[in-house]
């Protein structure tokens, strides 16, 4: 059975800095003394609006906050439950999928309600969002009497929706927050490693508030787009929006990016034999260290951990980038292109840079002289998408036939492995994506992979 979770109120309202230490305190000695419900007194004393607390509730609880309608509701499953019952204990059925049964709750941190849901759909799975008390209210009147639900009476639910969404996108690392008008409604999707979630519907008469926070909060007076750096829930993120106009329709797409956490070697376990030669090529301040891998997940990691330890003092370091990212205590360039890395390579030769770090350097027009002059009297740190030291060498000296060996400074390769776990019933290697089990003998047990970092100097 599935019972609310144990919620703080007056702690979740202070953590999103809605409520001050004072006033909380205050609520807190009132509803001890009087017995009434904290939401009760918050409300009554005008602390918290109601569309501000189901925000943070929903955004504490990763619930999608969303605004049912008659239209959006399947009405044979809301008239399938007593209307007495859903008005007593706020809740409404949305709609019904297979074995799976969407509800709309006001206060999920109440266990009486949950159980209620659960006898109701004994043997369904249920999906839980969060809605207004009004809302609920209001639907499930024009269910059963077939009224008009009033109109939507402020912009407030709109805001809430929008920093709900917000919050919600950023902890949830996603990449787009789209928001739609799409058959008369507004539309909320997120994206999240390149799966779509299941949209979130609200009244479009809301997209006009949310359109117009979003140029308030990026500072749009002309044009369609723009851009801030902000925390969300204690994190950094950097947030790209673009207003978009279709049919005289509007709508926005916001793009996130994340800076990459503070990363160190000792996560890697680099065997002691070659703590020696990893630790005299970064003390030297130059040369090219090369980390070579076919797997990206564990090659650019080590390499930027490579970077950061290299740079206790954080003197001035460039990282040049292919695709969007950062580095803590780092200047970026973001190249769209070879043509582009190089430029910006040839640019940094006269710049005094102390430390490079290239993400990806296997390109067949990539221009490996500068790279090598760069080494010179800087600490360049590259990844390269070659599965081996061998490979990543012959790489370099076909570019560069005209040079010496001494004349590439190359101070160290590394060469990072990500090597399937074997399976234990029939020895054959492991599935390629963990815990999908044996390509051979069908064996579902968890599998994947030992990592295994080997170092060499030239």
């Amino acid at each position: 059975m599935n019972t609310g979770p144990e919620l703080n109120i007056l702690d979740i309202l202070m953590k999103y800095d809605l409520l001050g230490e004072k006033d909380a305190v205050s609520v807190k000695m009132e509803s001890l003394s009087t017995g009434r419900d904290i939401k009760e007194l918050v409300f009554e004393k005008g602390l918290v609006s109601e569309d501000a607390l189901f925000y943070a509730l929903s955004t504490e609880l990763n619930l999608s906050f969303v605004t049912p309608s008659p239209d959006t509701v399947d009405h044979k499953l809301v008239r399938s439950v007593p209307r007495d019952l859903l008005e007593k204990y706020r809740f409404l059925p949305l709609a019904e999928l297979d074995n799976e049964v969407k509800v709309a709750v006001t206060d999920p941190s109440l266990n009486e309600v949950m159980e209620v849901i659960n006898r109701t759909f004994p043997i369904k799975t249920v999906s839980i969002s969060m809605a207004l008390p009004s809302v609920i209210l209001d639907t499930i009147d024009a269910v059963f009497t077939g009224k008009n639900m009033p109109p939507v009476a402020s912009s407030s639910p709109a805001i809430s929706i929008f920093y709900s969404s917000l919050t919600r996108a950023v902890l949830k690392s996603s990449a787009m927050l789209y928001f739609e008008a799409v058959n008369s409604q507004l539309r909320v999707r997120n994206r999240v490693k390149d799966r779509l979630s299941d949209p979130e519907l609200h009244p479009v008469d809301y997209m006009e508030p949310v359109i117009k926070k979003i140029k308030e909060m990026f500072s749009i007076a002309k044009g369609s787009s723009g851009s801030i750096k902000t925390r969300i829930s204690g994190r950094e993120v950097f947030i790209t929006s673009e207003i978009i106009t279709a049919d005289k329709n509007q709508g926005a797409i916001l793009r996130f990016r994340y800076p990459s956490k503070k990363m160190t070697l000792d996560k890697f376990h680099i065997p002691d034999e070659y703590a020696g030669i990893l630790q005299k090529a970064l003390s030297e301040n130059n040369g090219l260290i090369l980390v070579t891998g076919k797997n990206k997940e564990l090659r650019e990691p080590f390499a930027r951990a490579l970077l950061l330890e290299s740079n206790p003092a954080k003197q001035k370091v460039i990282a040049l980038f292919q695709e969007e990212d950062t580095l803590p205590d780092t200047e970026s360039y973001i190249t769209t292109n070879t043509e582009s890395m190089n430029s910006v390579v040839s640019s940094l030769l006269d710049a005094g840079v102390n430390k490079l770090y290239i993400q990806d350097i296997r390109k067949e027009d990539i221009n490996i002289l500068n790279i090598l002059q760069l080494a010179e009297n800087t600490l360049v740190i590259a990844s390269i998408s070659t599965p081996s030291a061998k490979d990543a060498i012959s790489f370099i000296e076909r570019k560069t036939p005209e040079l010496s060996k001494e004349n590439r400074c190359i101070s160290a390769i590394v060469e990072t492995h990500k090597n399937p776990i074997s399976c234990q019933h029939c020895t054959s290697a492991a599935h390629a994506a963990s815990g999908k089990g044996c390509r051979r003998c069908g064996f579902s047990g968890v599998s994947g992979y030992s990592e295994k970092i080997d170092i060499l100097g030239y």
